[in-house]
């Protein structure tokens, strides 16, 4: 086992008929955002009540946050037997959340897949931490995979939704931004893209280091999450997004070195 890593409103002209509809989406999320839609085009296709003003991309790298090391994140996967390895989502049920201390939890999970069954434990730890939305008796969605190993260590990726398709946890350690270094349904309704170019590259003995962000968005919700940085997004119960490390390895000059190395935990949190 290994040690757990000024919006703008502009108001929309809107058509005579006021039929609102929901948004759903299917046992993954495939929407997400949850907002309030009114029909009323022309196409009779839904348009949002509000559109915020793109929030611009920032002009400066953003240093830690605590200096000087931002939050330090780590996360364990153990199971009791391990079902089979897929990327599958199992259908599980919380059976505890235990708080080791403050920071470290351990989330036992009973899972099944076809006429198996196994028992997970997610341990997460944080030195800035918040309190999850999950609690003893939920079921939820699990997924989990890790491939491997890449150079010296396994890049591995897990992430847990309710019953509806809602992201309540997941965690990511890998060389890559995104599971497989492409888009998915692992953070369904969060979408997360890569943002880079605005910090210095520092010199090291094989290589040069780039610290890059996390573009994330949430429904009409955006944030630029460098690495070693945090943020809260959304309202209601928001996402809290904590990246220990987000950089890239570049101009190698030794063997064994990886392309770059992302440890991050993106959680929902009850309502503030």
């Amino acid at each position: 086992m290994r040690w757990i890593a000024p919006f703008l409103m502009l108001v929309l002209v809107l058509a005579a008929c006021d039929e609102k509809t929901t948004p759903s989406y299917d046992a993954l999320g495939e929407d997400g955002a949850g907002d309030d839609v009114h029909t009323g085009d022309a196409t009779g296709d839904p348009i949002p009540d509000w559109v915020p003003e793109p929030v611009l991309p920032p002009d400066e790298c953003e240093g830690p946050n605590p200096p000087p090391t931002g939050p330090r994140v780590d996360f364990d996967v153990d199971c009791e037997p391990c079902l089979a390895a897929t990327e599958e989502p199992r259908d599980c049920r919380v059976d505890e959340v235990e708080e080791v201390i403050h920071g470290h939890v351990i989330i036992h999970l009973m899972c099944t897949e076809g006429s198996s069954t196994g028992l997970y434990h997610i341990e997460t730890f944080s030195d800035m931490p918040m309190p999850f939305v999950l609690h003893a008796g939920d079921r939820v969605w699990f997924r989990f995979f890790e491939f491997g190993p890449v150079v010296s260590w396994t890049p591995w990726y897990f992430s847990l939704f309710t019953e509806e398709g809602k992201l309540l946890l997941a965690g990511i350690d890998s060389p890559t931004m995104l599971p497989h270094d492409r888009p998915g349904l692992w953070f369904q309704p969060i979408t997360v893209e890569l943002f880079d170019g605005i910090c210095p590259d520092e010199e090291f003995d094989c290589f040069d280091e780039e610290r890059v962000a996390l573009h994330v968005t949430y429904g009409d919700h955006e944030a630029y999450v460098f690495d070693s940085t945090t943020a809260t997004l959304g309202y209601g119960e928001p996402y809290y997004i904590q990246v220990d490390n987000a950089k890239f390895m570049k101009n190698h000059t030794c063997g064994g070195s990886v392309p770059g190395m992302f440890m991050y935990l993106i959680m929902r949190i009850p309502e503030v």
